[in-house]
């Protein structure tokens, strides 16, 4: 949610499904293991992650464009915010 509303969030991935989801979204994620040993420096956390703005926007527009033809296919309008999720970001 905080990635998602622009502050800067770090998942620590306590179990596979975290890690799963973490990995599937593009989000900057860490094992517990390096957070015990980073848990006094958030830098220190956040240079052990593999977190990149661009491919985590376009991820989130593929994901969105996979939605946009299922609900195509479906004949469901989808909202303007999914639709604005699907569009290319301006150069």
């Amino acid at each position: 949610m905080g990635t998602n509303a622009g502050i800067p969030s770090l998942c620590i991935t306590h179990d596979t499904r975290t890690r799963e989801l973490s990995r599937r979204l593009a989000l900057p994620h860490i094992e517990p293991k390096d957070f015990m040993e980073t848990r006094f420096s958030i830098a220190s956390m956040f240079k052990r992650t593999q977190f990149s703005g661009d491919a985590f926007d376009a991820n989130r527009r593929a994901i969105a464009e996979a939605y946009l033809r299922v609900f195509e296919k479906a004949g469901v309008q989808p909202s303007r915010h999914l639709l604005s999720l699907g569009e290319p970001v301006p150069a």
